[in-house]
């Protein structure tokens, strides 16, 4: 190869390969963003989708390197409060009063989701004392929430897992491009 031909190869390289890497990135992470759902199908257990749906792969430019984004927690319609904690862990404290409010039992929907507490249906609540110093709230001798403290909730990863899922395709499809754009 003569220097010209080498000069003229660096250059269309440069102009070029930008753009395929960004289309093999924006391909990978759309990739990512199907694992991660799948993930968030099988573990936290699926009650309205939202989750789910909330959850983005894309290809962002930080301080010229492109990135593979993957995010979850945000969507049309508002944010998905529950997302970080579902993936990393952590402990729920109550903001107002000194207890959380956990429905049970008639409390849930048969998709596991709170439904209309039994004070606006009707029903006379009334506060019942566990043996072991907890607290319930019961309505006609059914308990409709356990009061707690706090809860702690186990990390339940989707989106490292997906990620990880990825990589190896990534850097053989990177060593393909990489390959190819060279030879050419």
């Amino acid at each position: 190869m003569t220097p010209s031909e080498l000069a003229a190869n660096l250059e269309r390289l440069e102009r070029e390969l930008p753009g395929e890497l960004r289309r093999l990135l924006t391909a990978t992470a759309l990739s990512a963003e199907a694992k991660a759902k799948v993930n968030a199908t099988t573990s936290p257990k699926v009650r309205s989708g939202r989750l789910r749906a909330s959850i983005t792969g894309s290809v962002e430019q930080v301080a010229g390197d492109f990135a593979i984004v993957l995010r979850a927690g945000t969507r049309d319609g508002g944010a998905v409060a529950y997302a970080r904690i579902q993936e990393e862990g952590g402990t729920i404290r109550p903001k107002r009063g000194r207890f959380l409010k956990i429905p049970v039992g008639p409390a849930l929907t048969g998709a596991g989701v709170a439904r209309l507490p039994p004070g606006r249906a009707g029903k006379q609540l009334r506060f019942v004392p566990t043996s072991k110093g907890g607290l319930l709230i019961a309505a006609d001798g059914q308990v409709w929430y356990v009061l707690r403290p706090q809860v702690t909730i186990p990390a339940r990863p989707y989106l490292a897992p997906a990620l990880r899922a990825v990589e190896p395709q990534l850097q053989t499809r990177l060593d393909s491009l990489i390959r190819d754009s060279v030879t050419r």
